[in-house]
């Protein structure tokens, strides 16, 4: 005869014999556990307490494969960890769909393929510091990695600057801190970002600009459009996306102004353009530039875009100008000289500081944020450098000289002299 003790909830599913036997069977999550035994009910509730102290370690386990995503493994199996590749493929990405900007995610592309080509298939709780470690390294000695065959063997190797390396730390280290709040990894691991990675604005080397010779010869063999987008490039300084997404309403000719100002874009994230610094800026429109104007607003709405495009892309090398300024970069034979369409900007900027503009203005035209970014220009000035070695004198060395205290330094062997020195000074 066998004796089901059911008046006690926790001895529920026990089964006591007459002779010491006795039989459990606990069933949670569609899973049950079966266990025989004898000793009497000491024994039967010793097994028991082990029973669901296996069957809490089931609903833990079930709960962080639910926390993380991935499909609870079976009874008596170990929970595989999430790979780096499987958080961002299959979380981050979706994530990152909704709540970064377009243009944030396009330019990280090419670092989300060197991190995956890396951290692909490494388990995030195996992440470590030395690992990112053994990634710098590796991305250091590799350099420039371009994503195609064809990319590759069309340009020379080069080495990746340091300011690019912390670029790629940069997007590690968020897409790891993302994984940390939403509760995929428990610690962040260390990532240490390289030293001295980037020096001021235009210390490296001086700015290019397109001189005279080159202005002309690159209007000469552009097609129509493109040099009207030349010369209104030249006489503004425009960004490359202010040129493509400024609309006609924003071209004022009785007050001849031009206002670069947010644009709606259905393409853009909330169907609307915004300049790079967040704030508008107004600039006067040059008598050159009038005439050009005056032709390309005619016959066009307020709201139509100055240049028919395709949302907005510039002409370098993304899509709207099918190319246009490269080829006729290439035909003027001005390829691969370190200009590009961006230094039509930078042209607008050095005409500027030639002419003697003060910084200050120069930056306020440009809408820098930073007076830094100005200073690319300031060797271009007028009064830079002009005449400033001319009050520098070398003295007599076979003067006769002044008795010198021991403690007294050596004077400087350059010295400014007399007035000139102080209107120095």
């Amino acid at each position: 005869m066998t004796t089901p003790m059911q008046s006690d909830n926790r001895m529920k599913g026990v089964t006591l014999f007459p002779d010491g036997r006795w039989l459990i069977q606990k069933t949670r999550h569609k899973h049950t556990i079966t266990r025989r035994g004898d000793g009497g009910e000491k024994a039967a509730v010793a097994a028991l307490d082990a029973i669901n102290a296996e069957l809490a370690q089931l609903d833990k386990v079930k709960e962080a494969a639910k926390t993380l995503g991935l499909k609870a493994p079976r009874p008596g199996a170990t929970l595989k960890a999430l790979s780096f590749r499987r958080l961002f493929e299959d979380k981050y990405q979706a994530w990152a769909e909704t709540e970064l900007h377009s243009a944030t995610r396009r330019s990280r592309e090419s670092v989300h393929w060197h991190l995956l080509a890396f951290f692909g298939d490494v388990p995030l709780d195996e992440i470590t510091s030395e690992l990112v470690d053994a990634f710098k390294s590796k991305r250091m000695k590799e350099g420039i990695v371009y994503r195609t065959e064809e990319g590759a063997q069309k340009r020379a190797w080069r080495a990746l600057s340091k300011a690019g390396l912390a670029e790629q730390l940069k997007v590690l280290r968020a897409i790891l801190k993302w994984a940390v709040k939403k509760g995929h990894l428990k610690i962040m691991p260390s990532i240490e970002m390289p030293k001295d990675k980037r020096n001021a604005p235009g210390a490296g080397k001086p700015v290019r600009y397109f001189t005279l010779d080159e202005r002309a010869r690159l209007l000469r063999r552009s097609n129509p459009g493109l040099a009207d987008v030349i010369r209104f490039s030249l006489t503004t300084g425009a960004r490359p996306a202010e040129t493509f997404h400024i609309r006609c309403r924003s071209i004022d000719l009785v007050r001849r102004t031009i206002t670069f100002e947010e644009q709606p874009c259905a393409l853009c994230d909330g169907k609307l353009w915004l300049p790079k610094v967040g704030t508008w800026r107004q600039i006067e429109i040059a008598p050159d530039l009038l005439p050009v104007l005056r032709r390309l607003l005619r016959g066009k709405r307020p709201d139509d875009l100055l240049f028919d495009n395709v949302h907005g892309k510039p002409y370098t090398r993304l899509q709207g100008g099918g190319g246009a300024f490269n080829r006729a970069l290439r035909s003027a034979g001005l390829a691969r000289q370190g200009l590009s369409f961006y230094s039509l900007r930078h042209t607008f900027g050095a005409d500027l500081a030639s002419a003697g503009v003060p910084l200050q203005k120069i930056g306020k035209l440009m809408g820098h944020h930073d007076l830094r970014s100005t200073q690319v220009y300031a060797h271009l000035t007028p009064e830079a450098l002009n005449g400033i070695v001319d009050n520098l004198k070398l003295p007599d060395e076979w003067r006769a000289l002044s008795a010198v205290p021991r403690s007294h330094s050596l004077a400087p062997a350059l010295s400014l002299v007399g007035e000139e020195a102080s209107a120095i000074g």
